[in-house]
């Protein structure tokens, strides 16, 4: 792999356009829940277009925040952080299954 970071290398998966999966953890800014959640259910929230699909998403009941995995091109990606950045903080981790893990993993043990 390039560079030498392994599976979650950014600039290879950008570079090689290789799909990555980030799971966001987003939580609402101050005072933007109602507009957010009307939002949400008068778009149902749709993926940009382009090579990014929604895995699953979850929203914690009785709180402000939620989770959404998706799985495509980092640069789509962005894309969907931005177009809700105006009423969210979302903090974006690369991710990956127990199959990448363990491939990741026998190359060291």
């Amino acid at each position: 792999m390039a560079s030498g970071y392994g599976v979650l290398d950014l600039n290879y998966c950008l570079t090689e356009g290789k799909k990555m999966k980030l799971m966001y953890r987003w939580k609402f800014l101050p005072g933007c829940y109602q507009e957010g959640m009307k939002l949400f259910l008068e778009s149902g929230a749709p993926d940009p277009e382009g090579d990014l699909k929604t895995i699953g998403r979850w929203h914690a009941p009785g709180s402000q925040y939620g989770f959404h995995l998706v799985e495509g091109d980092p640069v789509v990606a962005a894309e969907l952080s931005a177009q809700w950045s105006h009423l969210v903080e979302i903090e974006a981790t690369p991710v990956i299954d127990d199959e990448e893990a363990k491939m990741a993993l026998r190359k060291v043990f």
